[in-house]
């Protein structure tokens, strides 16, 4: 076996080619000459761009591996890296959007955590991506043609593999463009610099309103000429840069015109930024530090810290800026909002409220359903006597499930629904109770043999016809023409039909009656009952198109669904996402959404 030595660095030659031709070369930075199970998006056309070569190499790495995580591969800001980023990347990548990958770059490192950046991953996607072009091509880029020879080949890829996940050797090849990073030249006694609180705040909320007429407000307008422009940039990074915190305030509050918002439009303003900035300057400070403050202490717990943060991220998610906005009082003055919170380190109103809790038990299982005013964990007790048994998924959402298994048939269960909110705090239902089913009752239909008549004259009565369709209407419900949501009718023929919201659906195929109702009475009824109800059709409003079946939809939450059979199907993991590449998904309104 042939081995080739570059720069100092060993490797198995063969190898390298085995990998080359299988498709498959990629390293990390705890195992580099290995290939590893990720996600794969194809190469369209035209060309994919270096950095998004680069960023999805990288994003690797970082996606769900807390450990690993690094702002670069956090593409929706939110402390995560997970399925959303991934649609993100997915777009951009497949869209080949050079110029939007490599923004993502701009900014979120420096010299003391550019290393936790997985640079090496990137650059073995990247020559993945540009293999076999030449210097000239629209696909060969100098980032990774690690020899600098003109050509990217199987030189560039056993260099990459030899690295063996150094980062400090994998950055440099990115500069240019990227900044070199160099240890840099520390005074002997430094002196920590301190933003002054509301210069963190104004920098936090000008962001939002920069460049963006939408979003425009009176207090990142600097220099009050009716946009948020370059110009007001200049004079904030002047006052932010100084620390000048007296300048900075008398853009919330001129002495001459009283507060530049009012209560009709304060929550116009983006105060969520505003936090977040300030927390990310005064981040591990504690009360009497010179830049401690109990604007951004949102716990109130004198330490401006991780909770702190984990509050904020929250509030953004939400973008709820009357919780946001009480932080900042006083000073400010206190309107609307949830009232208390900041100036005194007080926090919002971040009360979990649970409602529409549903049970449908089965014989040895029981789903529970409920959903939250606001993003909470899902938090289930359950027991016959005691609350012996707990679910907890950690997660955070508004709509909740939990699956009960291992349950006896014909039993009374007890059962709690809590849910937390990212401050830690508690919030608990009422007690409630289920019982689930007992023995399985199957209805076997009797084959009998056929009796081979002789043929007749149908009887006519007043000259009609007697009907040949004679429902066998169970006995226990006769005169009965109401029924339960989510009872099972069949009339005369075959069909049966689910009774959904005080409508027909019916159920088109015996598997899915035996998959989702096995067990279930199905009440026998004349075709008289089944008139009383309309059927179901696929909705229809004026106007809004509607999307069959396999359709890809997106709503602002930013969450993909897929159409199926008439109904929407929230897709949660990555590997069936991936599925979809290259298949278009259609952003609608939340309208839309709720249709299905």
């Amino acid at each position: 076996m042939k081995k080739v030595i570059i720069k100092g660095f060993t490797f198995t030659l063969a190898l390298a080619i085995m990998l080359s031709g299988l498709g498959v070369f990629s390293i990390s930075s705890t195992a580099s000459a290995e290939s590893q199970p990720e996600p794969s998006l194809t190469a369209p056309e035209p060309v994919v761009g270096e950095w998004c070569s680069a960023l999805y190499g990288i994003f690797m790495t970082a996606y769900n591996s807390p450990a690993n995580y690094n702002a670069v591969a956090d593409l929706n800001n939110d402390g995560v890296v997970n399925i959303s980023d991934f649609g993100m990347l997915a777009a951009m990548y497949s869209n080949g959007d050079d110029a939007t990958c490599y923004a993502q770059f701009q900014g979120t490192y420096d010299f003391g955590n550019y290393l936790n950046v997985d640079w090496c991953n990137g650059l073995i996607k990247g020559i993945e991506d540009s293999f076999h072009s030449q210097s000239g091509d629209a696909n060969y880029s100098a980032i990774f043609d690690l020899d600098d020879d003109g050509q990217v080949n199987i030189v560039d890829e056993a260099i990459a593999a030899s690295i063996n996940g150094n980062q400090a050797i994998c950055y440099p090849h990115y500069t240019p463009p990227l900044a070199v990073m160099e240890e840099p030249d520390a005074p002997a006694e430094p002196e920590a610099f301190v933003h002054g609180e509301w210069c963190s705040a104004l920098y936090g909320l000008f962001q939002t309103a920069y460049n963006n007429p939408a979003n425009y407000n009176a207090v990142a307008d600097l220099n009050n000429d009716g946009v948020v422009s370059v110009s007001d940039f200049g004079m904030l990074a002047a006052i932010y840069g100084n620390g000048d915190n007296a300048g900075c305030y008398a853009q919330f509050e001129d002495p001459t015109a009283n507060f530049h918002f009012d209560e009709e439009n304060h929550l116009d303003i983006d105060w969520c930024n505003g936090l977040w900035q300030g927390i990310q300057d005064s981040f591990h400070s504690q009360s009497g530090d010179a830049n401690y403050s109990s604007i951004f202490d949102l716990n109130g717990d004198g330490t401006i810290g991780l909770i702190d943060q984990g509050i904020v991220a929250y509030l953004l998610g939400e973008n709820d800026q009357s919780a946001c906005y009480p932080y900042y009082v006083p000073p400010m003055p206190e309107w609307g909002g949830n009232g208390g919170g900041g100036g005194g380190g007080g926090s919002s109103d971040l009360s979990i409220v649970i409602d529409n809790v549903l049970v449908i038990p089965e014989i040895t299982s029981a789903t529970v359903t409920w959903n939250t005013n606001r993003s909470a964990t899902t938090i289930l007790d359950y027991g016959t006597e005691n609350y012996d048994f707990n679910t907890n998924d950690g997660l955070y959402t508004v709509e909740h499930q939990v699956v009960l298994n291992d349950l006896e048939p014909g039993t009374l269960y007890h059962f709690l629904v809590s849910a937390m909110n990212p401050a830690d705090q508690l919030f608990e239902d009422i007690d409630r109770t289920f019982t689930t089913l007992g023995e399985i009752v199957i209805e076997e239909e009797v084959v009998e043999e056929p009796v081979i008549e002789e043929p007749k004259i149908e009887p006519e009565v007043l000259g009609e016809k007697i009907d040949a369709c004679i429902p066998d209407i169970d006995i226990d419900i006769i005169d009965t023409i109401t029924f339960a949501e989510k009872s099972l009718l069949r009339g005369c023929g075959p069909e049966v039909y689910l009774l959904k919201n005080d409508m027909l659906v019916h159920i088109p195929s015996w598997q899915e009656l035996h998959d989702k109702y096995f067990a279930h009475r199905i009440y026998n009824v004349s075709n008289e009952v089944l008139a009383l109800y309309p059927h179901w059709t696929p909705p229809q409003v004026a106007g809004i198109k509607v999307y069959g079946d396999g359709s890809l939809i997106r709503g602002t939450d930013k969450m993909v669904y897929i159409i199926e059979n008439g109904a929407k199907r929230h897709i949660t993991n990555l590997e069936e996402l991936v599925t979809y590449i290259g298949k278009k998904i259609y952003d609608v309104s939340d309208d839309v959404l709720a249709l299905y």
